[in-house]
């Protein structure tokens, strides 16, 4: 064993530092005053305590179709059999795993533009309603802009375990 240690220790002594070349200026910053804006409009709407007996949460969030279309929405509970600091994303297993929560949300009246968001409780071993009356004490809905959106390929395959692969599909530069 002292062996392999004290030649692992050689090997990272024995390695040199070398510089390479200088990388290209970059542009002179404004002392974060009038930078440009980044991917930082995330937008959360929190709500308060709710229960539910038939196994569904209902939110109302004002926000138009753009916003949503454009948007990756993450959802996040705190169920009142747990600590306040204790956060379930949904979907997906709930406090003790005694439900599963999937969401759904629509646009519910265009104008003014307004999302209905539900939360409903599965009961894992029977995939019907969880009827067992239940508490959120705080409902967290985030939305995170994206900076970009690009339409992705239908045709042909690709494997995702392939970087060459990645790199034809989405016709990458190296």
């Amino acid at each position: 064993m002292f062996c392999v240690i004290a030649g692992i220790a050689t090997a990272f002594t024995s390695c040199k530092k070398e510089e390479g070349p200088q990388g290209p200026a970059g542009t002179n910053g404004t002392n974060g005053t009038n930078g440009t804006n980044g991917n930082a409009n995330v937008v959360m709407y929190t709500f308060g305590s709710q229960t539910t007996s038939s196994g569904i949460f209902s939110f109302t969030l004002p926000i138009t179709q753009g916003f949503v279309d454009s948007s990756l929405m993450l959802v996040y509970y705190n169920p009142s059999t747990e600590s306040s600091t204790s956060w379930y994303p949904a979907p997906g297993l709930g406090s003790g795993s005694n439900y599963d929560t999937r969401i759904l949300t629509y646009q519910s009246n265009p104008s003014p533009s307004e999302y209905l968001l539900f939360i409903r409780l599965i009961d894992p071993l029977t995939n019907t309603s969880f009827t067992t009356s239940t508490t959120f004490t705080k409902t967290r809905v985030v939305f995170a802009p994206a900076s970009s959106i690009i339409v992705g390929k239908k045709e042909g395959t690709v494997d995702f375990n392939d970087y060459n692969s990645v790199k034809r599909y989405y016709n990458l530069k190296d």
